[in-house]
């Protein structure tokens, strides 16, 4: 008679993590729609969606600061508002 192997036993211990589940944004939408139009075959893109998400007039010149004050609040991400509130 032949002797079995010892048989080794695997113990697998499993883990769920609950996360929020929070619905994107219109805001943020639209800058994936304005980042996916910069891989197109076209050599610029547009940020039309993404002004008319945000109502900022595509033809009036806007600074870094004035453009951050129009989008955080539209992200609806409480802790990126209170980051950039000061």
């Amino acid at each position: 008679s032949q002797e079995q192997p010892p048989t080794k036993t695997k113990t697998v211990r499993r883990t769920e993590v609950k996360q929020e589940v929070r619905p994107i944004s219109i805001a943020l939408r639209s800058l994936q729609h304005t980042f996916s139009t910069l891989g197109g075959s076209s050599s610029s893109g547009t940020t039309n969606i993404l002004c008319r998400a945000l109502g900022i007039n595509p033809y009036v010149q806007q600074d870094g600061q004035e453009f951050w004050k129009l989008f955080i609040p539209e992200v609806d991400y409480g802790k990126l508002s209170q980051l950039y509130s000061g």
